[in-house]
């Protein structure tokens, strides 16, 4: 950053994400050199990509670890976004650099691992690469005392082409999509140190709203998390409008009265109760990840949910998968089989017998391909084939 001084950094003042103030990115430039067909990268040749971006820290706790991820935003000469494709992967303007923690995750592939299985599970999962990564804020030449070891680049969660693929939702909350995640309130906005965060609950099994908007959990509302909250992710939470807001509400308060018997509509009729408004495929797959992974934030917070047409038919799906780091793959998996089916709408689904056995079905079917002995050892084995041993 041409001796920037420290990348900004909103650090970690609160467990639900009060008080969070997200500091403006920090002009700087990334290079990156990638291997040839037979021979590592080569600092001294040509950058095969070397372009402007936006650089701040990036995550929760991650953000107070002595080797933090960074979020990338590429610019063009006049600062607006650039679309660019590194290493192989789509173009877009918003990336990840992300570092895996060797106390928590000795392996280096925690994430990676599981982003990889999703993806062999026909769900969209973020594509990624290894990198060796160098940092330099003092403005003198880079040398290997800018080397600050293993990262991964990854895609950004978001919608767009190659990513989550939906239409923008539209001004009036009739047409097109909408993103949410499970999380900490979103940090306050560079741009608006006055704003405050949105977000909500739904009314959950009794169909009682006890949560009032933008406030913290009550009663059986979901999520029942005290430090997680329904964040509007897309539209963002500090530019969505009210018709929008309600749009999404309104959604998932209908889907929530057939989830829960609350119509006449048998609950669990496998073409109008709640099938007609969850993508039950995607829920199973995300579930069984996380009893795979032994994830400990698997149903408590990072998780993302989307609907791309709502009031098209469209409907909700779980995932992508993500923060599959920290607390993942340790402890007997096999103590806690189903373990927090009482998280999100996972308790009613689960009274489902459909659902059982379809998720009984999805697991022995997976165990036959994506999940199947032969093919775990495989996407471990060309994981670690990216990360050298120096690296490591």
């Amino acid at each position: 950053n041409f001796g920037g001084g420290p990348i900004p950094n909103k650090g970690f003042p609160d467990h639900t994400g009060a008080n969070t103030f997200q500091p403006p990115r920090q002009p700087a430039t990334v290079a990156l050199f990638e291997p040839g067909q037979e021979a590592a990268s080569n600092l001294a040749s040509p950058a095969d990509l070397n372009e402007r971006i936006g650089i701040r820290v990036r995550g929760a706790v991650s953000a107070t670890f002595d080797q933090p991820g960074y979020s990338l935003e590429f610019w063009d000469e006049s600062d607006a976004d650039l679309d660019v494709a590194p290493l192989g992967m789509g173009s877009h303007a918003d990336w990840v650099l992300y570092a895996p923690k060797p106390s928590r995750d000795i392996t280096l592939i925690n994430n990676t691992f599981v982003f990889a299985l999703n993806g062999e599970m026909a769900q969209w999962a973020p594509s990624f690469q290894y990198v060796e990564a160098f940092i330099n804020t003092d403005g003198d030449d880079v040398t290997m005392e800018d080397h600050v070891g293993l990262y991964v680049w990854e895609d950004k969660v978001s919608r767009g082409e190659g990513r989550i693929d939906f239409e923008r939702m539209s001004a009036d909350g009739t047409s097109g999509g909408w993103m949410l995640t499970v999380n900490r309130m979103d940090a306050v906005p560079e741009d608006d140190s006055n704003a405050l965060p949105q977000h909500f609950h739904t009314a959950g099994p009794d169909g009682i709203l006890e949560t009032a908007p933008n406030s913290a959990g009550a009663g059986d509302d979901i999520p029942r998390q005290y430090n997680a909250f329904l964040n509007f992710e897309d539209p963002n939470g500090y530019r969505i409008n009210a018709a929008q807001r309600s749009s999404i509400e309104d959604w998932f308060r209908q889907m929530e009265d057939v989830l829960y018997g609350r119509t006449e509509t048998r609950w669990d009729d496998p073409e109008d109760g709640y099938r007609k408004y969850i993508d039950v495929e995607s829920f199973i797959d995300y579930f069984i990840l996380n009893n795979l992974s032994n994830n400990g934030d698997g149903f408590l917070l990072s998780m993302w949910l989307y609907n791309p047409d709502p009031q098209g038919g469209g409907k909700l799906h779980m995932g992508p998968i993500w923060d599959a780091d920290l607390g993942s793959f340790v402890g007997n998996p096999l103590g806690r089989l189903r373990r927090d089916i009482d998280r999100l709408w996972y308790t009613r689904m689960f009274e489902d017998p459909d659902f059982v056995q379809q998720y009984t079905d999805r697991w022995f079917a997976l165990r036959q391909n994506a999940l199947s002995l032969q093919s775990l050892n495989e996407t471990i084995d060309n994981l670690v084939e990216h990360i050298s041993p120096g690296a490591a």
